[in-house]
């Protein structure tokens, strides 16, 4: 539990299958102190 007034990061991502229909949704709340977040993307389509 986080205590109130926490700063918080808020990531919200979306699932897509082969044919562009969205099958997974999530939301992950982080404490904004406490977290590194990085994303390597491939672009290789």
């Amino acid at each position: 539990m986080m205590a109130p007034g926490t700063p918080l990061l808020i990531h919200t991502r979306v699932g897509y299958d082969a044919e562009g229909r969205p099958v997974r949704y999530m939301v992950s709340r982080m404490e904004a102190d406490r977290v590194e977040v990085s994303y390597d993307l491939n672009t290789d389509d």
